[in-house]
């Protein structure tokens, strides 16, 4: 029935997938919508199983309309299939029915409580980034209980990629952190994350494409036609921070004797912080991060593993010389008394948010701060901070307690400020 096909290849990537669950990032014009309905007949025509449904997922009628539905058309002669002759389209939304094979169902994705069907084949979602992150999320966490099969039928589905996602890269949003490695690292390793830039596709005229978006700001340009996560909202607050730039594979070879300097910020059940050395120009290499600590003891305890207190200088949130973990001591009260060499913030109170940006912008603009690729959250949050509507840093992702960190740190290493608390004397 399937004549011969041909693929860029990110598309046969996508095509050839073993995991259960593949993500397909893409720039515009990488064939993203089509490579994901060429996936879900392929899937249809490999288990000629009627009770099991295969279902097609666009962020909005429109789209279903606009994307899905015409390219569909392209797609199934390719199969030898034919509307009206050998399968039917019909309903609204429509339902491809290929007798002896089953269907292909089509529908928007806008309410998660709608995804239906007891026995589904395969999901495959395109544009997932298109979609609000909240209910991408809550659908993707019930696509799972749709994929059953029968003990009979298992041999259909042995290596079958099940749920497929295809989008342009529109922020760091769903697709980012459920398949990004730097997100989520080697814990899921049922998902991987294909990625296509424009010039990978050698169907389509590349060099006139560019020229005819030429305007596109150059955040946009990175998205659309290195399909590379970016941040899309307006207002940056690290805008000069480049993770091709400031990231760096280079190593830190630990010993006891190694001085440290570490930012730290104090929320209960968030603790943050960040470990760095510095070399003889005073620059700044920042090759540790400690996140979600429970409290300043946990925080402690954390680091007194690994490294020589009476080595580090710690600079820490001064407001924790008021807040209190325990009933008898502040929190910089406990960070002297666990040894550091020396804790230096300010007494009457942290430096003002706005300084600290425009000092640690500097230092990312000079290359005086480079990040080892280890260091996933601090890297992404610098990535993905904006401003507010009232022009403050947005806390609302949760990011902000590793760059308050690295604030602090920044801003302890290079102001020269602060009120001195040693810890160990003989040093």
């Amino acid at each position: 029935m399937q004549n011969e096909i041909v693929f860029s290849k990110p598309q046969l990537e996508f095509m050839t997938s073993t995991h259960l669950v593949t993500g397909f990032v893409g720039s515009f014009g990488s064939g993203k919508t089509v490579t994901n309905l060429h996936k879900a007949i392929q899937n249809r025509l490999r288990v000629p199983k009627p009770k099991y449904i295969v279902q097609f997922y666009e962020p909005s009628h429109a789209l279903l309309e606009e994307a899905a539905y015409p390219t569909l058309f392209e797609v199934l002669p390719q199969y030898g299939l034919d509307i009206g002759k050998n399968c039917t389209f019909i309903g609204n939304p429509k339902v491809l029915t290929i007798p002896n094979y089953g269907s292909i169902r089509f529908n928007s994705l806008t309410d998660p409580s709608k995804i239906m069907a007891a026995n589904t084949l395969s999901h495959h979602i395109d544009e997932c980034d298109r979609i609000r992150e909240d209910v991408m999320t809550k659908a993707f966490n019930q696509l799972f209980g749709r994929l059953r099969v029968a003990n009979e039928d298992v041999h259909y589905f042995k290596d079958m990629s099940r749920v497929n996602f295809t989008s342009t890269p529109e922020g760091f949003g769903f697709l980012y952190k459920h398949f990004h490695p730097d997100v989520i690292g080697d814990k899921y390793p049922e998902r991987t994350l294909i990625k296509a830039d424009i010039w990978s596709n050698p169907f389509i005229d590349v060099e006139t494409f560019v020229q005819q978006n030429a305007h596109l700001p150059e955040e946009l340009k990175r998205a659309y036609f290195n399909a590379e996560f970016v941040n899309m909202q307006s207002g940056s607050v690290y805008n000069y921070f480049k993770r091709e730039q400031h990231v760096t594979d280079d190593a830190v070879i630990y010993n006891d004797n190694l001085e440290l300097y570490i930012g730290c910020d104090f929320n209960i059940q968030h603790m943050a912080a960040v470990v760095a050395v510095k070399d003889e120009k005073n620059n700044l290499l920042i090759f540790d991060e400690i996140v979600d600590a429970y409290d300043t003891f946990d925080l402690i305890d954390r680091l007194k593993i690994k490294y020589n207190l009476r080595r580090c200088t710690i600079f820490p949130d001064a407001s924790g010389r008021n807040r209190h973990t325990s009933s008898d001591n502040s929190n910089i009260d406990l960070l002297y008394n666990a040894g550091f060499k020396r804790v230096i913030y300010d007494d009457s109170g942290n430096p003002r948010v706005r300084d600290t940006i425009n000092l640690c912008n500097t230092k990312l603009n000079t290359d005086s701060i480079k990040i080892t690729r280890n260091c996933n959250n601090l890297v992404s949050a610098l990535e993905q901070q904006t401003y507010d509507k009232k022009g403050e840093p947005d806390k609302s992702q949760g990011i902000d307690h590793v760059i308050d960190s690295f604030r602090y740190l920044t801003h302890g290493v290079y102001s020269g400020t602060g009120t001195i608390k040693h810890g160990y004397r003989n040093y």
